[in-house]
């Protein structure tokens, strides 16, 4: 059989070639229920030949097409029974999507595109875990592993090789034979080598959290063996962990759904709709341009909402990308416990559903004030694999949306603000910065955004007596707003006692300016009344005749 095969892929005339086909055909008539399974054994032994050959010869593989879809049914016709040939025809349609995969990531690999051979890579382990053929499944893991080392993606590369380790125990009595890198050795001994790999790239990764389950996983091990020099090692790797998580910054990713229009796509990537996880503090402008040089030719859309059919039906490349936010499933109470970067830390990792906002006016728009029609359509978009994962992208499978009033969404933007001040307070609580810059930038936003007309605009839209009247069952959201209204003028009042701390001769004016619009701001939240404009613009003219300045640091 491999005899015949190798005559077939030799490079002979096509003449010749054509010729030989019809002896493989007969020696698979001759093999019966076994053909099938051998010329897929064939197809996997060959696999890295097929990964890494160069496009030219890919007329010289489409013998293998031949035989599956034109020559197979032939072959399936000396089934003696139901049963065989349900199993022939089964082995026939799995063998016809392995030669698929492996065409598309020739194609990828002949573009150079990351991307498409990570996605064709991870078809191929799919492919091979529900075939059962395992080892091709372990070597497609560690293929995927490299390419994710290739692209910086430590995280993903050290849970694709966590899968390879979640297959093993901790057995000592069961060895293993060498397989890549990995010699002939007990299965404990494996899972131990993985282990250590997977720590190494979670911490290049800066997912400390997740190095250090694993370290807890092999104390266990080496407390147990009574292995104390491995356990010492493994602690003095898990107290720099922790130092890391304490000490070391890491921003959070940027979270982006992207949808594939156009006929120019793989088909396997056309009319995906994917949140991928980004960078470090990415932007959308940075992402976009990210994944433009990965399809040169594509064409971004720029507007929201399902392209026309013109679109659709192209034979272009066409994407749509917008940023998503992740929602944390994590309670806020466990959260609070950890300091700011923790936090963060926690809510954009094990997420699994993501929100972006529509905002849109119902009704006859307010010239004066935009709040009272505001309304706000919510997308809320579940992923097939919580992140991350051994991708960085997911398919999203669930779909929802919602309509948000002007009140609810009035209330939304406050409390979110809310949140972003108080974190800014807190982290300058503790005294030790060395300027107030970024504090001081916060806090005038805030302030001077709601001396010119914010509070003004809530209070004329929802917290008049002719609103209630009109929506007597959001009597409960007015309270509310009220309270986020009270919440933030509080957070404001830390903030400035604490910027005060930082106060020199140079800052004491645009300080003084800051309190000054802040009391009016809380007399106005207080008793429900339009700021005394007139007043405050006043005693700023008098401010300013002091040679009010901005703090340059």
């Amino acid at each position: 059989m491999a005899t015949l095969w190798e005559l077939c892929r030799k490079e002979l005339i096509d003449n010749l070639q054509t010729a030989t086909l019809p002896v493989l055909y007969e020696t698979l008539k001759g093999e019966g229920k076994d053909g099938m399974r051998k010329v897929e054994l064939e197809l996997l032994n060959r696999l890295e030949v097929l990964m890494t050959k160069k496009q030219e010869e890919e007329n010289r593989d489409e013998f293998f097409e031949d035989i599956i879809s034109t020559q197979f049914p032939e072959c399936l016709d000396v089934s003696p029974d139901e049963e065989t040939s349900i199993e022939q025809n089964t082995d026939q349609k799995m063998s016809q999507e392995l030669m698929k995969i492996l065409v598309d990531y020739r194609s990828a690999n002949s573009e150079g595109n990351l991307s498409l051979k990570i996605m064709c890579t991870h078809r191929l382990m799919d492919f091979y875990q529900r075939s059962k053929e395992f080892d091709m499944f372990f070597k497609c893991i560690h293929k995927l592993s490299d390419l994710h080392l290739e692209c910086g993606c430590f995280t993903e590369a050290a849970l694709a090789l966590k899968v390879h380790a979640d297959n093993h125990e901790w057995k000592e009595d069961v060895r293993l034979e060498e397989f890549l890198i990995f010699p002939t050795q007990t299965e404990w001994e494996r899972k131990e080598a993985l282990c250590l790999k997977i720590i190494e790239h979670f911490n290049e990764g800066k997912e400390w959290e997740m190095a250090l389950l694993l370290c807890n996983e092999l104390m266990e091990q080496y407390k147990q063996k009574k292995q104390f020099r491995k356990l010492a090692e493994i602690m003095h790797k898990q107290g720099n962990l922790y130092e890391a998580i304490l000490d070391k910054t890491r921003q959070p990713p940027t979270y982006f759904k992207v949808s594939f229009y156009g006929k120019g796509f793989p088909q396997y990537l056309k009319d995906e709709v994917l949140v991928y996880r980004g960078q470090e503090l990415e932007t959308l402008a940075g992402f976009t341009s990210r994944i433009c040089t990965q399809f040169p030719t594509v064409k971004v859309i720029y507007k929201n909402g399902r392209p026309d059919d013109e679109i659709l039906k192209s034979d272009g490349q066409h994407i749509q990308i917008c940023t998503v936010l992740p929602i944390s499933e994590d309670a806020d109470e466990f959260i609070q416990s950890f300091n700011e970067d923790t936090q963060a830390y926690y809510r954009i990792n094990n997420v699994e559903k993501f929100s972006f906002n529509r905002p849109f006016h119902r009704g006859e728009k307010d010239p004066k004030n935009e709040f009272k029609t505001l309304w706000l359509e919510r997308t809320t978009q579940t992923v097939e694999n919580k992140f991350p994962n051994i991708l960085r992208w997911s398919r999203i499978v669930k779909d929802e949306k919602i309509e948000l009033p002007p009140i609810v969404n009035a209330i939304e933007m406050i409390c979110s603000k809310n949140k972003e001040l108080q974190s800014k307070v807190d982290d300058y609580a503790p005294l030790m910065k060395s300027n107030a810059s970024q504090l001081s930038m916060v806090l005038n936003g805030v302030i001077d955004a709601n001396v010119n007309g914010g509070i003004a605009n809530y209070q004329s839209a929802f917290l008049s007596p002719e609103y209630l009247e009109e929506n007597p069952k959001d009597e409960e959201k007015v309270e509310e707003l009220k309270e986020a209204l009270i919440e933030q003028s509080n957070i404001l009042n830390d903030g400035l006692k604490i910027h005060e701390y930082y106060v020199n001769e140079s800052l004491r004016p645009f300080h003084d300016k800051m309190m000054l619009m802040y009391s009016a701001m809380k007399i106005s939240i207080e008793t429900g009344k339009p700021m005394e404009l007139d007043l405050l613009s006043s005693m700023n003219n008098t401010l300013s005749a002091r040679s009010m300045s901005m703090p340059g640091g």
